[in-house]
């Protein structure tokens, strides 16, 4: 038994790469004639987040009144105090993800004439 344990320890341990994170660098484009164009960029970026927000929000309240209802029901269908006892309501959480706002900027600030540059970075069992 102990030798599958550390059979299994080992396997989880190889098993985890390191994990990269990318960092990106912004060079502006040269031409001031662009800057409105990239202006344009960082409002369409906002207005990403912001609707990113709003829809992450609406998720967490979708989910926050299902685990209510989800858990009324449990409540109404249990049988005894130990029934009632196993009812629970789920936690609701949403995270924003950027991740579709800031790929589009990254496009979009390339397409004005600017340079995106990006590095990855070890950040967990680096090598």
């Amino acid at each position: 038994m102990r030798t599958i344990f550390w059979l299994v320890t080992a396997l989880l341990v190889v098993s985890c790469g390191p994990i990269y994170e990318t960092n990106y660098r912004y060079t502006p484009p040269q031409d001031p004639l662009s800057r409105p164009c990239v202006s344009q960029c960082l409002a369409d970026k906002g207005q990403c987040r912001n609707t990113t927000d709003l829809k992450a929000e609406n998720s967490r309240l979708r989910c926050e009144r299902d685990s209510r209802d989800d858990y009324e029901r449990c409540l109404g269908s249990a049988s005894g105090e130990q029934g009632r006892a196993s009812c629970n309501r789920r936690s609701c959480s949403e995270n924003a993800d950027y991740g579709q706002c800031e790929g589009d900027y990254r496009v979009c600030f390339q397409s004005c004439g600017g340079v995106v540059s990006e590095d990855r970075v070890c950040t967990f069992n680096c090598p």
